[in-house]
């Protein structure tokens, strides 16, 4: 992110450049958006430069040979983008980063000759990756009172990429929103299952989402079928010798339909990655609790020819950004 910051500021600056002088040269004095696009590219740049700038492009706006001018909508998108960063340190509440947002809307209107695609496409991308990243840090703090802001920021960043390009495919923003969201949530009922049932189906229907729009992602099947073989397990636990009969029977038959459930997701995951210890060591719990004895046997002893001879694999795949 650092470098596309940098590229931004050199277009930015670049813009600026050509563009002060041409004025200079024709008129011997600078427009207001001038003034404001000078003071916000200071080498040493303060909170206080930065609200004078923003007062000055505020002041060009006003004034009717620059309130339809997509460069002083340009600048403002880039002052108020500053605003979000320096005076109010990047919270993900600020307002001036929504007013960014929409000073490049209107530059993008106005600018009928994509003069300043570039510009706006570069701020707008760093501003669209701020609410995306702000979104998935609220859902990662495990609070699940902030999911709702983390959805409505996701949103926003969402919105910000259709502005860049209406046809952009998104897929791999919406997969991973969805899966942090379900581990965060998967998290929250590993903290205490009897209190918190309903978040591993909260957990559940995100991971689904993200399989729907990719069905070979090995973590998601994974996690998927390992929330309904613990599901399964947790309801054998509560049996003890004063449960039932009755009781029993029932327990034991959600048991069964909870690890039926599992086991197409565990065996996606390990068509993805057969070799992958906790995949094959899946594959021979649920079978093994499906009374599936054969196979159960098949998946261990594979998974102890595949320690011994050193070539099992560990770990998570890394995912696409």
């Amino acid at each position: 992110m650092g470098s596309k910051l940098i590229h931004i500021k050199r277009l930015f600056i670049a813009l600026i450049t050509m563009v002060t002088s041409l004025s200079l040269c024709a008129q011997d004095n600078l427009t207001m958006a001038d003034k404001a696009a000078r003071i916000i590219n200071r080498p040493k740049l303060t909170k206080q430069d930065v609200i004078n700038a923003r007062d000055t492009i505020l002041l060009a706006l006003q004034q009717e040979s620059e309130m339809d001018d997509p460069y002083a909508w340009l600048v403002k998108g880039f002052v108020f983008k500053e605003m979000y960063k320096v005076v109010d340190d990047s919270v993900y509440t600020s307002v001036n980063r929504e007013i960014a947002v929409e000073a490049l809307g209107e530059c993008m209107r106005l600018d009928k000759d994509r003069a300043y695609k570039d510009e706006c496409t570069g701020v707008l991308e760093f501003l669209a990756s701020s609410y995306f990243n702000d979104s998935a840090n609220l859902t990662l703090s495990n609070d699940e009172s902030a999911f709702q802001i983390s959805d409505e920021l996701f949103n926003k960043s969402r919105k910000i990429e259709r502005m860049i390009d209406p046809t952009a495919d998104l897929k791999q923003w919406d997969i991973n929103f969805h899966l942090n969201k379900a581990k965060a949530y998967t998290k929250l009922y590993e903290r205490d299952p009897a209190k918190n049932p309903e978040t591993i189906e909260k957990a559940i229907d995100n991971f689904k989402v993200a399989l729907v729009l990719d069905s070979t992602i090995h973590d998601a099947n994974f996690n998927v079928a390992t929330a309904y073989y613990n599901m399964g397990v947790y309801k054998v636990r509560k049996i003890n010798a004063n449960t039932e009969f009755d009781s029993l029977i029932k327990i034991q038959d959600e048991c069964i339909q909870l690890f039926i459930k599992a086991l197409p997701y565990m065996q996606r995951a390990y068509n993805v990655r057969p070799r992958h210890k906790d995949t094959l060591k899946g594959m021979w719990f649920i079978n093994r609790a499906l009374s599936e004895d054969e196979k159960a046997e098949y998946y261990r002893g594979e998974m102890e020819r595949l320690i011994k001879n050193g070539t099992i694999e560990e770990g998570s795949l890394p995912r696409q950004k």
